[in-house]
């Protein structure tokens, strides 16, 4: 996103699936990381902790687990340390989700903005996100990424038995 930003404009079809890849790199290691902390917070153990993550996290929606770490970080009264996780969480797998139901609809080089068109429920929507929010989500995001390691060695027990399990 950054070289979109910052000077080499490409084509709108190029634009859109380089932009795309970003987000959903950037979407994976944010759910790899909110995974790693709720199964810190309800695994006896880190073995428990493992399959936790893998055996039940994934029937759970994306809404719902960032609904669990919100109230994980309340619970540990951690929320006031790291007060964007869960909003940047939100936008960003809200921009996921578009992207995911959505066709790039054009690279506007003067307002420095994608469109991106969908069909819901036979009705035709279409998003324009700029470049600057995008970038912005971005940096966001990436800082996320980082407070969610963070919050991964809060979150998880301190002892040795836990890390031995």
């Amino acid at each position: 996103m950054t070289e979109m930003l910052y000077g080499e404009t490409a084509s709108a079809p190029r634009t859109f699936h380089r932009f795309r890849a970003q987000v959903l790199e950037i979407a994976v290691r944010l759910e790899y990381g909110m995974d790693e902390c709720i199964s810190a917070a309800y695994g006896q153990n880190a073995s428990t902790a493992q399959e936790l993550r893998g055996e039940i996290l994934g029937a759970v929606s994306v809404r719902q687990r960032i609904s669990i770490l919100r109230r994980i970080m309340e619970d540990r009264e951690l929320s006031d340390s790291y007060p964007f996780v869960v909003p940047v969480l939100q936008k960003l797998f809200d921009l996921r989700n578009v992207m995911a139901h959505s066709i790039g609809d054009g690279y506007d080089d003067a307002a420095r903005s994608i469109s991106l068109t969908s069909v819901r429920r036979g009705r035709e929507e279409r998003k324009t996100f700029t470049l600057v929010y995008l970038h912005w989500l971005q940096e966001q995001a990436e800082q996320v990424v980082r407070e969610l390691g963070e919050l991964f060695w809060l979150i998880a027990p301190d002892n040795e038995q836990w890390h031995e399990g």
